[in-house]
């Protein structure tokens, strides 16, 4: 259920608001280059801030658009196993049990199951704690078909997210 958001543009609004740029789809792949690493991504980047314009066009799939995550209370799962709804269950407990201001559907379909929780966090380390406490239960009771975003092992480019195009209603949630 979207307890916080009316609709999707004001979520994408809340979500983009502290990004000084985003990525925008293109149909070459580009490469990144970070210390020794290189990463081929089919996102360029734009510099500069996103408009209501821009969402419009990425809800209409007339365009494709990927931001980093900036805030430090935002985590982002994307799972892509056999189980998607009991991911999701326990998922979603464990984020009510680490006291997750919002837990939001972006994609739910047989294949892919892509979650975004945002906590109210005072002190930045524990977001750390709280993505080491979940993956340490989900590693326990499902097997390993999942990346959670932010990665501080990769580089912005591997931690993009796809804008949702809609919220899906919570199905752990009674109405």
């Amino acid at each position: 259920m979207i307890n916080r958001f009316t609709n999707i543009i004001e979520f994408l609004k809340n979500l983009t608001l502290n990004s000084s740029y985003y990525y925008l789809e293109s149909n070459n792949l580009l490469p990144y280059t970070k210390g020794d690493y290189t990463v081929y991504s089919r996102f360029k980047k734009v510099n500069k801030k996103i408009d209501i314009e821009t969402l419009k066009k990425h809800i209409n799939k007339d365009k494709t658009v990927a931001v980093f995550l900036k805030s430090k209370n935002y985590l982002v799962y994307e799972y892509f196993g056999k189980e998607p709804f009991a991911f999701g269950a326990l998922l979603y407990k464990l984020s009510k049990e680490n006291r997750a201001k919002s837990f939001e559907i972006l994609d739910y379909n047989q294949e892919k199951l892509t979650v975004f929780i945002e906590f109210s966090l005072q002190k930045v380390d524990n977001i750390e704690t709280i993505k080491k406490n979940i993956e340490k239960i989900l590693e326990f009771h499902l097997n390993k078909s999942w990346r959670v975003i932010p990665n501080d092992l990769k580089p912005e480019i591997g931690n993009l997210i796809v804008l949702p195009r809609e919220i899906i209603n919570n199905p752990w949630v009674s109405t």
